[in-house]
This record gives structure tokens, sequence and C-alpha cells, in this order.
């Protein structure tokens, strides 16, 4: 399973681009941390989300790090069944470092959100009882 990163230049010592599907380079490591290639994206206006996964996919990318997602992007990764991590580091060598050791984040539900919805359904629970 390969890993992606959205990034702003073609090396590994590239900064994680700012937005996923309009990333203008996608950087493909192994899943072991080995640079592989970069990828230059030719994203049009519509249907980005969709267009970028579907390049993935075809390279064998299960990963992507990125440092957010639309909602488009969201549902068009959950139809490929890749999984998404924040994107952390000055480099996307170093996401790729941070990922590997378990010290990324998922982008799949904020954390806070995650808290939020759990604290308000035991709420809700406390209200039934």
């Amino acid at each position: 399973m390969n890993i992606a990163v959205a990034a702003e230049g073609q090396t590994p010592q590239s900064r994680p681009a700012d937005r996923f599907a309009r990333a203008p380079w996608f950087l493909l490591f192994s899943g072991e941390g080995t640079f592989l290639e970069a990828v230059n994206t030719a994203a049009g206006e519509h249907g980005a989300a969709a267009a970028a996964v579907g390049l993935l996919a075809g390279r064998g990318v299960g990963v992507v790090l990125a440092p957010r997602l639309g909602p488009n992007a969201v549902s068009a990764l959950a139809a490929a069944n890749m999984k998404a991590y924040l994107s952390e580091g000055a480099t996307a060598e170093d996401g790729v470092r941070i990922y590997l050791s378990g010290k990324a984040g998922s982008l799949d539900l904020p954390a806070e959100n995650r808290d939020r919805k759990e604290s308000s359904e035991l709420k809700g629970e406390k209200d039934r009882v």
C-alpha cells in the first residue's frame, strides 16, 4: 500500500500543499517511506476530488496525507477505501515519517467533533433513563 502526500513541489523536501484535491503534486511513497514518484495533477474546475482519488487509486495508494479535506474528497476517499491523515511537518517526507510513527492525526472525524458527538450522545442517553 502506497502513501500519497498532497504537495506544493515534486521532491520529498517539498512543503505539504494547503489543499488536497487541487494540490499541484502528489508525492508517492512506499509503505516503508521510500519516495517512489511525483505525480503532477491537472485538476479541472469540477470534480477535482474524484479525479485526484481516481489518479491515486490507480497507483496503489491506500493512505493520503493532507492538511484538510472537503466533503467531496471525504466521500471519494471513503468510496475508494482510502484512509486520510493530517499532513504534519515542514516537508512531505516529514509527514510520511510522522504517519509511519503512528503519530499522525486522522482526518476522518476530527477528535474535537468526535468528543462533542459522544458527549451529546451520552447526554441523550441520560435524558432517556
